[in-house]
């Protein structure tokens, strides 16, 4: 295997995203924010704690 087949082509990093922001868009659009609220937290880059959000 070359150093070459081993690289990520941009491609395949946009299909990648695209086809995640889709799936979670359409969450979005369809049952609203709430509905992605606990994944948003948990992926947080500052994991907040429940406590501290909502005091």
């Amino acid at each position: 295997m070359t150093s070459a087949s081993c690289q990520i082509r941009k491609e395949d990093i946009l299909v990648a995203f695209f086809k995640r922001f889709e799936y979670l868009f359409d969450i979005f659009l369809n049952q609203g924010f709430q509905a992605l609220e606990e994944l948003y937290y948990n992926s947080w880059l500052h994991r907040v704690t429940k406590r501290s959000r909502f005091n």
